[in-house]
């Protein structure tokens, strides 16, 4: 029995870091975001997740922190302004849905999705176009976590795939240059 929880102990004890990231040497492209990414409309998210969770903020780490996979350093601001000739990616959350059944007194089947536009700006011009669209019934486990865990999970994918967009878009500019 020592040895499981010993086991379990070391497994899981390197799961949540708050270290901070280290700045990059030298990166190929620097934008910036909005530290917190806002809802297109607040029509079309559901009205529990207005209530209960915060997806801006997590999203926004989220891009950051998977750009610099791809050594694109994102600076995470508060404000953009329209006419900044900086680059910038202007991320809005279009769309939310989180719905849930129960199927036992402590089990739940989660129904969740999320939709995200994005547009890069280079020297206050739109230069290009993302819409990505992420899903989730939970995961493993998904029935014992709470709505907004499900869908910090659905946007950190979001991010990622948002670094991904932005790496593509990056490496066809290129090679158009």
């Amino acid at each position: 029995m020592k040895r499981i929880v010993m086991i379990a102990f070391v497994l899981l004890s390197g799961c949540a870091t708050t270290e901070p990231v280290s700045e990059l040497d030298s990166p190929v492209y620097t934008t910036k975001i909005l530290s917190h990414i806002n809802y297109k409309n607040e029509a079309n998210i559901a009205k529990n997740v207005l209530a209960e969770c915060n997806l801006g903020t997590p999203l926004s780490v989220s891009v950051q922190k998977y750009a610099r996979n791809f050594n694109i350093k994102v600076d995470r601001v508060d404000n953009i302004d329209k006419a900044d000739p900086d680059n910038h990616i202007k991320i809005e959350i279009v769309s939310v849905m989180s719905r849930q059944r129960v199927t036992t007194a402590l089990a739940h089947r989660h129904a969740k999705n999320v939709t995200i536009k994005a547009t890069v700006f280079e020297n206050g011009k739109p230069v290009h176009k993302m819409e990505r669209y992420r899903s989730s019934k939970g995961g493993v486990f998904g029935g014992f976590k709470r709505s907004c865990s499900v869908l910090d999970r659905t946007v950190n994918t979001l991010g990622n795939d948002v670094a991904k967009l932005l790496n593509k878009f990056l490496k066809r500019r290129n090679k158009n240059i």
